[in-house]
């Protein structure tokens, strides 16, 4: 699973882990650029997603997540840090 993200913004570098209540990804306009969305819900924020951020895609596939109307999208990402068996982060260009 993906914790954390790296991408450029407005010129800087920004680190972003999906903890944080604040996190959001840079999702890519087919004009150009990209748009900042929130990255999921966390546990006691209110919505009507489930608690989490990601989908594991066969659970797409399998229709787990119609009601919610999937849609792809591009993330504009330089890294990310995925979590491993032993709770270390592993940075991934």
């Amino acid at each position: 699973m993906c914790g954390g993200v790296q991408f450029k913004h407005e010129g800087k570098t920004l680190k972003v882990y999906f903890p944080d209540p604040q996190a959001v990804l840079p999702v890519r306009l087919k004009t150009g650029g990209h748009v900042l969305l929130p990255w999921g819900r966390r546990e006691g924020e209110t919505g009507a997603l489930p608690v989490g951020g990601w989908a594991r895609h066969e659970s797409i596939l399998a229709g787990k997540w119609d009601r919610f109307f999937p849609k792809p999208v591009r993330l504009d990402l330089k890294r990310l840090w995925r979590k491993t068996i032993r709770a270390r982060a592993t940075g991934t260009p």
